[in-house]
């Protein structure tokens, strides 16, 4: 993954012969982004832009998400997107649905129950990988995370 897009795109063009690449990116917003306007949803939309416009290869995002902050406003994302208020992760799930990018969110914890503390999504109580659980991860009496049902019920069912 990365969120240089030129290198990537100068790479791809220095190598057509290439096959089964995709470009990946892990937006994730929170303290470590903080202050780094390219891991913003605006940045990360920038870099989707521009990946398409220079190359044909798909982007899949394979974790993403927000992490110490509130539900909404998050570090270097005000809370809304396009003029709806909305999480980081949503505004990230969002512009992924508009562009055609796909995306898993992270991460599949073998016996973990509690995902709150991270903001992960997923947890999957059992190592036979028996009872996943979708974790909201958000805690809506402190406003932190993003809140990982809403999400999939708006974006994961979708063909």
């Amino acid at each position: 993954y990365n969120y240089d897009a030129t290198s990537l795109i100068q790479l791809d063009q220095e190598n057509p012969d290439l096959t089964n690449i995709v470009f990946g990116a892990h937006p994730y917003m929170g303290s470590p982004q903080a202050g780094v306007p390219g891991k913003s949803a605006q940045g990360f939309s920038d870099l989707v832009d521009t990946l398409y416009a220079g190359s044909e290869r798909p982007v899949f995002i394979t974790e993403f998400g927000q992490g110490d902050c509130g539900a909404d406003e998050c570090y270097e994302y005000p809370g809304t997107w396009d003029g709806v208020t909305m999480s980081y992760t949503e505004a990230i799930a969002t512009i992924c649905n508009a562009r055609g990018v796909s995306w898993t969110p992270w991460a599949w914890k073998p016996s973990m129950t509690d995902n709150s503390a991270t903001c992960k999504p997923l947890a999957i109580n059992g190592l036979n990988g028996s009872n996943l659980v979708l974790n909201t991860g958000y805690d809506a009496e402190q406003g932190v995370c993003a809140d990982w049902s809403k999400v999939w019920s708006n974006f994961g069912t979708k063909a």
